[in-house]
Order: structure tokens, then C-alpha cells, then sequence
């Protein structure tokens, strides 16, 4: 039940921050369909799972018989090292693309910890999931050409 209630409340965050930035127009008919699938579901699911999902779970399951991590303190502990893990991941891809090789990075980096930690704290990778597809999918919409929460247009 928590993980479904805080997938929503991520994906309702990540729409939200989606909505603050300027609008532009976004393609009709058969391409925005397209786009809300491809660069909405597909790459929001990928993107989770790549910057997220796998990262965080495979911190956690290195972790998961060495004894001191079954107390409280060591899942705090073993949860910040895979949300570090996460954000290296998302560091490292992000500085691929030359927009983000510069103060910008931090946006990505934000959000992907804001998903990680939903992650982490409903022990539900669908929150990570639904709030990468929730967040590209209102990209989708609001305007690719001034969003930056979707693959850059060169």
C-alpha cells in the first residue's frame, strides 16, 4: 500500500517541477503519441531502472548478508551508500551530454535522488518507476523544447 502511495506522491512531485519551467509547444496527432510512449514509458522506464532501480538494488543485495546491516543503523547506512551509488550512476551519464557539463547537472541529480529515496523508503521500485514514466510523459506534454527532463534535441 505505502509503495503505491508513494509512487503517486513522487509522480505528482516530478509532474509538478515538470510544470514550473516555460512551456512550448509539443508535436500532434500520431507523433505525440509516439513520443508519449517513446520518450514517456520506454525511456521513463529505463531511465529508472538504469539510474535508480539498478543501482540501488544492487548496493542493497551486496549487502544484504554481511550481518552488521540488519540493525536500523545499518540499513540507514547500506541505503545512503546505494543512493550514492545511484547518483553516481546518474552523475556519470548525465556530464555524457555537453547541456549538463556545468552547474545544470545538479537538476538531474536532484531529481534522480528524490526517486531513489522514494525508492529506498517504500522498499517499491515502481516509486522510482511511475515517477521517472509520470515526470518524461509531462515533458512530453508541457513542451519538449524547453523541458529538460527528456534526451536532448540536436
Amino acid at each position: 500500500m505505502w509503495g503505491f502511495v508513494g509512487a503517486v506522491l513522487v509522480a505528482v512531485f516530478t509532474v509538478m517541477n515538470v510544470l514550473s519551467q516555460p512551456a512550448s509547444p509539443h508535436p500532434e496527432g500520431g507523433r505525440l503519441l509516439l513520443d508519449v510512449v517513446w520518450l514517456g514509458i520506454v525511456y521513463g522506464t529505463l531511465d529508472a531502472l538504469l539510474l535508480s532501480v539498478v543501482p540501488i538494488d544492487a548496493v542493497w543485495r551486496a549487502f544484504s548478508s554481511v550481518p552488521w546491516t540488519r540493525g536500523v543503523a545499518g540499513k540507514l547506512a547500506i541505503g545512503m551508500v546505494a543512493l550514492v551509488a545511484s547518483l553516481v550512476a546518474t552523475t556519470a551519464y548525465h556530464l555524457g551530454y555537453p547541456e549538463f557539463r556545468n552547474a545544470r547537472v545538479a537538476a538531474p541529480i536532484v531529481g534522480t535522488a528524490t526517486l531513489g529515496l522514494a525508492y529506498l523508503l517504500t522498499s517499491n521500485p515502481l516509486a522510482s518507476i511511475l515517477g521517472h514514466i509520470a515526470m518524461h510523459v509531462a515533458a512530453v506534454l508541457h513542451g519538449p523544447a524547453t523541458t529538460v527532463q527528456l534526451p536532448p534535441h540536436y
